[in-house]
């Protein structure tokens, strides 16, 4: 599942997801976009109209998916709503919480964050949230307490300016993938910071 899929970055990881064969969840607001993402690849992929950043939303999703196994959510409310920090920093937690029978059921279950650092003459309150958004991982790994092979991780975007680009995008959903593989169990609670190309 991807939470905030109506953004650029949202449709290269649903591509990327469909390219290797998952089957994916696309939640947001845009239902133009959340379709528009979907048509690349209607076998695999679906969508969802939801308000990510409402927490009673979050907790009628989680209702509806019971305990339907969840292998990969991944949270881009970060960058969807970067306008809207306290909705954000709240929203996240709410949505994993809402969502983590279905996470407990998957043998292998990933969650993953991805926020943009701050520019460096950031004002007080977007340092502050910053400091929240690396926190948040650990925190949540902690009081979810995952039996066996689940992680929370965040991946840091170093410089905003390299999500505007299609290949940038691109490499940023390799990542994506690489930290939702079985492969990369022994990371979890960490912030990994990306610092992509510009070109």
């Amino acid at each position: 599942m991807i939470a905030g899929a109506d953004c650029a970055l949202g449709q290269a990881l649903a591509r990327a997801l469909a390219q290797v064969g998952a089957r994916g969840v696309l939640v947001g607001g845009d239902e133009d976009m959340l379709r528009q993402t979907v048509q690349a690849a209607p076998d695999r992929l679906d969508h969802l109209v939801l308000d990510v950043l409402r927490p009673r939303s979050c907790r009628v999703l989680g209702v509806e998916w019971g305990d339907e196994p969840l292998d990969i959510l991944v949270h881009l409310q970060a960058v969807t709503a970067a306008a809207r920090p306290g909705a954000v920093i709240a929203a996240i937690p709410a949505l994993t919480r809402a969502l983590v029978s279905g996470l407990r059921a998957a043998s292998c279950p990933r969650v993953v964050i991805v926020c943009v650092a701050p520019p460096a003459q950031a004002p007080a309150e977007a340092s502050a949230y910053h400091r929240a958004m690396q926190h948040l991982p650990h925190a949540l790994q902690q009081e979810l307490a995952w039996p066996g092979q689940g992680a929370v991780n965040a991946v840091r975007v170093s410089n905003a300016s390299g999500l505007e680009t299609g290949q940038c995008q691109d490499h940023l959903a390799e990542t994506l993938l690489w930290l939702c593989q079985p492969q990369a169990r022994t990371v979890s609670g960490a912030v990994l910071s990306v610092d992509l190309p510009c070109d």
